[in-house]
């Protein structure tokens, strides 16, 4: 029977002394020592093991732990520095990331996980082994140009859940569905799973990995910036004000 470790990786803001950093460290190295292959999610602690255990048959689970990062309070981004007229930026996705594969399995492997897919373009296996990009390098320059008020990243609830985190509760964001092209695996497992659209928004990125809010007068500094990082930015919305019992996130 093969053998691999599942990861579980969640995040906390905490100042961790060094001596203790790398005690999590060198537990790790031992945990993939004794793994014949180590598989990552980008999931939060227990409940979404459940969730996608059934992808895992044939396979022994030696063990799960959590990796888990640091930051000084300082240096963290609040939600108090976001204001009303914000521009919101989008930087593409680069295919599912680490969210919505359960329905994504039901929707496409029944072709089988060679198969070419005429609206994909590429074979199921490869669509669905496309790399979760990092928007690490992106952030730090607009951080260190002191442009950035706020960052979401899309993951598991999409658009509709993941923006409000980085949002004050007075405050909505305005997204402008016609700013952006949704990828075709996305198009094409709405329609073989008639997914609603609310649930739709809610299970994949939609071809959004990260939200950025910037100040609406330092906009064309922020997109320059970007773009010469090689980001194909755009224009998603802006932060506007909620009104009371409003939706965090308006479509339009």
């Amino acid at each position: 029977m093969r053998r691999f470790l599942v990861l579980s990786i969640a995040f906390f803001a905490a100042t961790v002394p060094a001596p203790a950093q790398d005690k999590v460290v060198d537990q790790m190295k031992a945990l993939f020592d004794k793994a014949e292959t180590v598989v990552v999610f980008s999931l939060n602690p227990d409940p979404k093991v459940a969730e996608v255990k059934d992808g895992f048959h044939g396979w022994e689970v030696l063990g799960k732990t959590e990796l888990k990062g640091a930051a000084e309070r300082k240096r963290l981004i609040s939600p108090r520095a976001i204001r009303v007229g914000d521009v919101l930026l989008g930087l593409p996705s680069t295919g599912l990331h680490t969210n919505g594969y359960s329905l994504a399995r039901k929707l496409l492997l029944g072709r089988g996980v060679n198969a070419f897919v005429s609206e994909l373009g590429s074979g199921v296996g490869d669509e669905l082994l496309k790399v979760h990009r990092s928007y690490l390098k992106p952030i730090r320059a607009l951080l260190k140009a002191a442009l950035l008020h706020g960052a979401a990243h899309i993951t598991g609830g999409g658009i509709t859940d993941n923006t409000p985190r980085m949002l004050p509760d007075n405050m909505a964001a305005a997204i402008d569905t016609r700013a952006w092209t949704i990828p075709p695996v996305f198009e094409l497992m709405r329609n073989l799973g008639d997914i609603p659209e609310d649930d739709y928004r809610r299970t994949f990125n939609l071809g959004v990995g990260m939200i950025l809010a910037v100040p609406a007068r330092k906009r064309a500094e922020a997109e320059r910036l970007l773009r010469r990082l090689g980001e194909k930015v755009f224009v998603i919305g802006e932060v506007i004000r909620r009104k009371r019992g409003a939706p965090r996130v308006e479509y339009r």
